[in-house]
This record gives structure tokens, C-alpha cells and sequence, in this order.
């Protein structure tokens, strides 16, 4: 048999379906479904028009979506996925990104775990919304990625770390996405950026988020403390709340040119790990009943804890 035979061939010994050609594919619909072939030629089409060029709804106008469109029109992109992992998603319908003379189109298949935000914190940003689309686009143009401008020179998409950070940060407010929330996520992904950038990068991002974050974790307790104690003072949990405020607008000026992530970065990290205690301690006591009720079962499955470790895990 020859290698084109084999790869129509499954493990199993059946036709494998990926390789039938398109007239084969569409007698065994008409033999599995009952359907005639215009029939189903005709729901085909209506598809793929769908797809790649969107039709609007009869009840209401679709969804604005900013600058996210269909691939080959200017109608609202859709979001369709098809989970491949615990965490992971294969992306069934392609759409376009336009902006400031610059089109990046993000295709079909494209994997993505959406947005990249760990389980403590989506009490603040969840993993979908109104930033979905702008969360496949950044995880799209992570296959673009150059040193220099100058880098690559025929791919039109080729973008720097830090510009497709931008990029980000603009589609999620083309995206209508809350204020607050959307400078948020750009700091986080912003400071993924500059701690892959190289050791003096790395650094900086491990003290000044373990600098903010003994911040934002001492002021609440001070303030708890005093407030349930009659003998502590409010002195220093006040000085403290008052330095969570101030600190960033001082020392963001360190970060230079990126004075924006340090201001962002600092006040979030000043305010947002205290809640996340909370997060944490709810999330840890229901992994800890799992964990206890799974003792107890018969048929017993291996608890996932980390979803995207496991994903990576299943596909090697």
C-alpha cells in the first residue's frame, strides 16, 4: 500500500475521514443524514457565508464588537471555540483585527486558553467576556513576536512584545472593557514582557512585585488589626494605606519610559492581594474536599489541579 493509502487509513482500519475526498465526504452525508445533496450543499454555503462573511440577526443588531470584524466583511466578530484540553481552546471561526492602518487577521485553529488570568484572580478578571477577542488577538500575534522592527520584513503582522502588549490594551478598550480592568491586564501581560526581557528585567519585576505586594498585603491587616484591637494604634496601618497611594506615583519614574506599567502595576499590586487571600483560602479548602472526596470513590479521577500544566502534559 502506498504512503498516500496509509494516511487514509485509521488506526483502526477505517477510512480516515480527514483524507476522503469532498465527493466522498458528501455521499456518506447523504447516506448518514437521509438529506439530498443540494440540501446539504445548500446548508454548507449558508455556513460558511456565516463564517467568514456573518449574517445579521433578524431580531436585533448583532453585537458591536470595536474593530474585532469577520474575516471578509465589516460585520461583528463571533467568538467560536472548541475545547481541545482542560484549559485550552481551538478557534472554529476566523476574524479580523483592524486598526491605525494595521489588519491582523487571527485564523482558524488558532489555540488559546483565553485569557491567561490564574484561578485567585478572577473574582477581578475572568478567563471570558468582553476581552475574549482581544485575549485571542494577543495570544495570536505571540506567533509574530520580533526583536526589531526591522525583523522578519515579510510578515506583515511581525510586531514587538511590547507593541503587541499595546496592541492589547487598545483592543480591550475598542472592546469596551471597564477602565481599571483593561489597564490591569495590560500591566499584567506588560510585566510578563519585561520579565522574559533578559536577568536585569526578571529582577526588577521580582522585587518590585514583592516589594508592592508585602505592601498591599501589611496595610489591611494593620488596619484589621486596629480596628478588632483596642490597644494597637492607626498609625502605622494608616501611614501604610497612605504609602500603597503614593509609593507608585513616586517610584514609577524608575521604569523610565515605562513609567505607566510601574504606576499600574504598583497600584495594583498595592490593593489587589490582600482580596486574593480570600480567593486563595476558598479555592485551597474546595481542593482539599475534592481531594478527601475522592478517597471515598470507586471509580476514582486524578484531580486536576493545575488545568493548563495538565493540557501541556497531554499534548507532548
Amino acid at each position: 500500500m502506498t504512503e498516500a493509502g496509509n494516511d487514509l487509513r485509521s488506526t483502526d482500519g477505517r477510512t480516515n475521514e480527514i483524507g476522503e475526498p469532498a465527493a466522498a465526504k458528501l455521499a456518506k452525508l447523504v447516506a448518514e443524514t437521509g438529506r439530498t445533496q443540494p440540501d446539504l450543499i445548500r446548508e454548507g454555503i449558508n455556513r460558511l457565508y456565516r463564517i467568514y462573511i456573518g449574517e445579521p440577526s433578524n431580531e436585533k443588531p448583532d453585537e458591536w464588537t470595536g474593530r474585532f470584524s469577520k474575516k471578509h466583511s465589516n460585520r461583528s466578530a463571533e467568538v467560536v471555540v472548541r475545547q481541545v484540553g482542560p484549559a485550552t481552546f481551538k478557534l472554529r471561526e476566523p476574524f479580523k483585527y483592524v486598526d491605525k492602518g494595521r489588519r491582523f487577521d487571527v485564523p482558524e485553529e488558532d489555540v488559546s486558553d483565553l485569557a491567561s488570568v490564574p484561578g485567585f484572580l478572577t473574582w477581578l478578571v475572568p478567563r471570558y467576556g468582553r476581552h475574549t477577542l482581544a485575549a485571542l488577538l494577543h495570544d495570536h500575534l505571540q506567533a509574530h513576536l520580533v526583536r526589531t522592527e526591522d525583523d522578519l520584513p515579510n510578515d506583515p503582522e511581525r510586531v514587538t512584545s511590547e507593541q503587541a502588549d499595546t496592541i492589547f490594551r487598545e483592543a480591550l478598550h475598542y472592546s469596551w472593557v471597564p477602565f481599571i480592568r483593561r489597564w490591569v491586564m495590560w500591566g499584567a501581560v506588560a510585566l510578563r514582557t519585561v520579565f522574559k526581557g533578559g536577568f536585569l528585567g526578571m529582577t526588577a519585576v521580582v522585587l518590585w512585585i514583592v516589594f508592592f505586594g508585602m505592601l498591599g498585603l501589611s496595610w489591611p491587616i494593620g488596619l484589621i488589626y486596629a480596628i478588632v484591637s483596642e490597644n494597637a494604634g492607626w498609625t502605622i496601618p494608616l501611614l501604610l494605606a497612605g504609602a500603597a497611594i503614593l509609593l507608585p506615583l513616586i517610584l514609577c519614574w524608575i521604569w523610565t519610559r515605562r513609567w505607566r506599567l510601574g504606576l499600574v502595576s504598583g497600584l495594583a499590586l498595592a490593593f489587589v492581594p490582600f482580596p486574593c487571600l480570600f480567593a486563595i483560602a476558598v479555592g485551597g479548602l474546595y481542593f482539599l474536599v475534592e481531594w478527601i472526596a475522592e478517597r471515598f470513590q470507586k471509580d476514582k479521577a486524578k484531580l486536576i489541579l493545575r488545568p493548563r500544566a495538565a493540557a501541556v502534559k497531554a499534548q507532548r
